[in-house]
This record gives C-alpha cells, structure tokens and sequence, in this order.
C-alpha cells in the first residue's frame, strides 16, 4: 500500500496539489513529516512560509531538496532524494519500491516517478508540457508528456496518473526565473 501522503491521483483532482500538509508539520519529497524544529520556518498550524528554490534548494541543508505543499509553497525535506527524472519515487518498500524521493529540481509525481519544476513548456523538452494545475502553485509547473494512463496500483485501479517528461533538461533554460521568494 502506498503511504497516504501520495493520494496524489485525488489530492490532484482536489487542490491540484503535489504533496500533503497538515498542522503538525509538512510532507514532501523527503517523505517525512518534518516540525519548526526541522528548520522548516512555518508559520504555525497549517499555515506556511516559502522557504526554498524548487529549481535549486539552495537555500536547504545538504542532502534536502526543496519541493512543493499542498498550499503550493516550497519547502526544504529531508533526505533520501536521490532519485533522478522519470525514476521512481515514493513507493512503500513493502509494495516492492523504495522510499527514496526526488533529487532537487524534480517533484514526485502521483504515477510515483520523478518529473522536473518548470517555468514554461521550454523547459519540458522535445514534447512536454509545463503543466500548471498539479502543484497548486500559480507561477511553478511540472514537465509532463500528456499522457495519462490508468493506474493498476493496489486500492487505486483505474484511476488516472500523470506522467513526467523524461526529456526534460538537467538544467531548464528558464533557469527557475518564475520562482519569487
């Protein structure tokens, strides 16, 4: 079974949101929940300041990458994220994945593979998209192909997921410039 912060198929159809948040803390591409004291810089229950570059995480401790909540604000997660674009992420390992999420500058999607932040469709590669919808974020997408297949996963038969495109550049010709801190 896969864990409950990657619902992505519905939290998607909901906010248009990557990753889970609640008022005890963050969920994101670190796969764990994370408090003020992880160096997170909330603002209090449920309510959350931006705290890092999806583009770069440089503003993040090694070994974090920074990705996007389900207010559409990025935020510094902890380690493992080392997994590279189209590569899968997020997977129980009692469901025969691993629980190794994103390297910087990609984003786990619901289809549970890594698909790179984007600016605009330049960004995406020879036939992706930069879709807009799925972070929640007004100005941030993620390159996807257009494809959407149906998911045979466990509990989520039929339900459709988002693939990545995996043509993306390693370093995106926007260069991340429609992140505002």
């Amino acid at each position: 079974m896969k864990k409950a912060f990657w619902l992505l198929g519905s939290i998607a159809t909901l906010g248009g949101a990557a990753l889970g948040c609640s008022s005890a803390g963050t969920t994101g591409s670190g796969g764990a929940t994370a408090t003020a004291g992880s160096g997170l810089g909330g603002k209090g229950a449920g309510g959350h300041a931006p705290t890092c570059d999806p583009f770069s995480a440089k503003e993040c401790a090694s070994g974090q990458s920074c990705d996007i909540d389900l207010d559409g604000l990025p935020h510094c997660f902890p380690p493992p994220n080392h997994v590279k674009l189209c590569g899968v992420c997020g997977v129980d390992p009692g469901d025969g994945g691993t629980a190794d999420y994103c390297d910087i500058g990609l984003t786990c999607l619901d289809s549970n593979r890594c698909a790179a932040f984007c600016c605009d469709d330049k960004d995406c590669g020879a036939g992706g998209t930069c879709n807009k919808t799925f972070l929640g974020s007004p100005s941030i997408g993620v390159c996807t192909d257009g494809a959407v297949i149906a998911d045979a996963g466990a509990g989520d038969a039929g339900s459709p997921v988002t693939q990545p495109a995996c043509k993306a550049p390693a370093q995106p010709p926007s260069m991340g410039k429609c992140y505002k801190p």
